[in-house]
């Protein structure tokens, strides 16, 4: 099991935080932060993308090789609420959602499962501030 974070999602990342740097006012100056789940032994990962500015945008992905597994993220927002996004329509496919921005520390974990109620797999996560 191996970490993933290919090339080319990591220069998508750094296009998209440019663009959304470019769009934000500057009195919100918007920010990005991605995580990576771990490849499953088939090769399929996900990613999540959490974008702050005047609003909090979240898109959550299903990549590389179709492994029958979904990619879940759970963003654990400031005051303690979760929200969760399934992207389970197959390898390709992301979900979105949009919150309000709060001040404080954020948790960004993405897995891999097997169907709407099985186990988190191949999680990794990572903590940001704004």
């Amino acid at each position: 099991m191996r970490l993933r974070r290919p090339a080319s999602m990591a220069a998508a990342a750094v296009s998209i935080a440019a663009a959304t740097a470019l769009a934000a006012s500057p009195a919100h100056a918007a920010e990005q932060w991605i995580t990576f789940s771990y490849e499953s032994p088939s090769e399929g990962w996900g990613y999540s993308t959490v974008t702050t500015g005047t609003s909090l945008k979240q898109l959550t992905c299903d990549q590389g090789t179709p492994d029958g597994l979904r990619t879940v993220s759970h963003l654990t927002m400031p005051n303690g609420n979760v929200h969760t996004l399934h992207a389970s329509q197959g390898s390709g496919k992301c979900i979105d959602g949009s919150y309000s921005p709060m001040r404080g520390t954020y948790t960004l974990r993405v897995c891999l499962r097997d169907g709407a109620y099985g186990t988190d797999r191949y999680c990794d996560q990572n903590t940001f501030q704004y």
